[in-house]
């Protein structure tokens, strides 16, 4: 069964329009029956009291003369009105003169003198009918002679009015169905440009076509609602063409600052790459130096002098020149064994320069695969070997101020790290640790003492500890943001702000921390670098084979 809700507007509308109409028909059809009825029944009421007058008036003399024939004669006149069903004439004390019943339901004659019979079944079944009855008493000069009963049939005296009554509500039906249809055309005219707005919307709301617009022709409220659609979608594809501007001006917002965004980290990337790269050239610069010195100790001019002079000795004075010979001899061969010692200490530093420079083509390789994939390269190491590399390639800041380098690494110890970053966090560290010593103004006694420690979670711990000039409490929690320096102004190394910062980032890429601590001014720092490592050794390593202990305890941070 289909729900008011659910059917179309047009229905709805005709419906409504014929129930209302055919409500109305029915009231005014109804009062006008009702009032119809009344006076209809008034008629008949006032036609059969006439009649009843007028046989009554008739039977005045046959009552007075108990005259049976002509009262017999004067109700049969009744034949003449079919409505009447049955009629009888008393006389003053009660007794039946005449009597009349219709022809189909008349009994046999009965005597005059004797009582009347019972009526017959027929005429028992119309005492069950609705009848309009009459009783009127007859006077003669002044004195009752006689009672007249009339009993009509009310069905044959409405029988006319039932009828009008038909005719009127089949009239009535097909007033009602006349009027559905033109409910039905009335409602189109209502419909129909409501049916046209919906197809608008649709063709909207499916295309985003906010340039469609609806037929506003015709008059009325209809017409003014398409007129009041039409201007709200030209204020929605007015704000629309404003959005769709807006969001491109939005894009291309976006991308400018994506790209700033690309530069600005780009040009990071490339700041803290030269800041690494500046490091780790300290080292090469270093060996550079040393076997530039080394080279200048070659004493080729004292061995070629020593070959001219065996050269211009003659022959007959060979004999004779055995003991200026030997010291030729001798001297020649201290020549060439320092010769070799420099050789060797050359070859031996060309091989550590060799070793840092693969270290810089590896920080070079490394930073470019983080800016392309963000990975970390990580392989089994040497730990204290690590550091040792990291001591050497950070000469250039150590060198040449007095400051003593202290190592305690414990056992050796290998482990999973990435040797070239560990190496980077190092060196930043190491030369920010003899900048600290060199501006505390100390010419002699500056310490730096680097330890490796395991955690008892297996995490490797390198620390570094200077007796520089010290960390303020408030600067602790700044001294690894970019830009950020504690050093006070220009000195043997240009400074930018950049190494804890970079060192920092490092030790995060490598899934672990950098910390800091200070007693404050004047009392030195120190750097920890903690890094996931394996399952803690047993501890019976633990204890054994450790190296040289500085006196000041420094705090392993877990």
């Amino acid at each position: 069964m289909i729900k008011w809700s659910q059917t179309s507007l047009r229905t709805q509308i005709a419906v409504l329009l014929t129930i209302t109409t055919a409500a109305a028909l029915l009231v005014t059809t109804a009062t006008i029956f009702v009032n119809e009825y009344r006076r209809y029944h008034a008629q008949v009421s006032e036609r059969l009291t006439t009649e009843a007058q007028i046989i009554a008036a008739n039977s005045e003399a046959a009552l007075v003369f108990d005259d049976e024939p002509a009262a017999k004669e004067t109700l049969a006149t009744l034949r003449a009105a079919p409505h009447v069903l049955r009629a009888k004439l008393l006389r003053a004390g009660g007794s039946t003169i005449a009597r009349y019943v219709r022809v189909q339901d008349k009994p046999a004659a009965a005597p005059a003198t004797a009582r009347p019979a019972p009526a017959p079944q027929a005429a028992a079944a119309d005492d069950a009918t609705p009848l309009l009855t009459r009783r009127l008493d007859i006077f003669h000069d002044g004195t009752l002679v006689g009672v007249l009963h009339v009993e009509a049939d009310r069905a044959v005296l409405y029988a006319a009015f039932y009828r009008r009554a038909g005719v009127t509500a089949v009239i009535l039906a097909l007033a009602v169905a006349a009027l559905l249809l033109v409910a039905r055309r009335l409602a189109d005219t209502v419909v129909k440009p409501v049916s046209r707005l919906i197809a608008v919307s649709k063709r909207i709301a499916s295309e985003n076509e906010y340039s469609l617009r609806a037929d506003t022709t015709g008059t009325g409220e209809v017409a003014e609602l398409m007129r009041v659609f039409n201007e709200m979608l030209r204020e929605i594809q007015k704000r629309d063409g404003d959005l769709v501007a807006a969001r491109n001006e939005i894009e291309r917002a976006s991308q400018e600052v994506a790209a700033a965004s690309r530069r600005a980290g780009m040009a990071e990337v490339a700041v803290g790459v030269l800041h690494n790269m500046g490091n780790a050239l300290n080292g090469v610069t270093v060996s550079t130096s040393l076997m530039s010195d080394w080279l200048r100790e070659f004493r080729y001019p004292q061995v070629e002098k020593a070959i001219e002079r065996l050269a211009r000795l003659p022959a007959e004075v060979a004999a004779d020149a055995s003991a200026t010979s030997a010291k030729l001899c001798a001297y020649l061969s201290a020549a060439t064994a320092n010769h070799r010692a420099l050789v060797a200490k050359i070859v031996d530093e060309a091989q550590s320069l060799s070793t840092k420079i693969s270290d810089i083509r590896g920080l070079m390789s490394q930073h470019e695969t983080v800016a392309v994939r963000g990975s970390t390269l990580a392989g089994e190491v040497v730990v204290h070997e690590v550091i040792d590399g990291a001591i050497e390639a950070a000469g250039d800041a150590l060198g040449g101020r007095g400051i003593e380098v202290q190592r305690d690494y414990g056992p050796e110890c290998r482990m999973s790290l990435d040797r070239h970053k560990v190496t980077q966090v190092l060196i930043v560290l190491l030369a920010n640790a003899a900048d600290a010593v060199a501006a505390s103004g100390r010419r002699e006694g500056g310490i730096i003492a680097v330890s490796f420690r395991r955690g008892a979670d297996g995490r490797a711990i390198i620390l570094v500890r200077d007796n520089g000039v010290g960390i303020g409490s408030g600067d602790l929690t700044r001294v690894f943001q970019q830009g950020f320096t504690t050093k006070p102004g220009p000195q043997r190394r240009p400074t930018s702000g950049l190494g804890l910062h970079t060192a920092a980032n490092l030790a995060r890429e490598m899934r672990g921390d950098l910390r800091a601590e200070s007693n404050g001014p004047g009392g030195g720092a120190t750097f920890s670098l903690v890094l996931p490592g394996l399952p803690p050794p047993p501890a019976a390593q633990a204890t054994t084979g450790r190296a040289r202990v500085t006196a000041t305890s420094i705090a392993v941070l877990g």
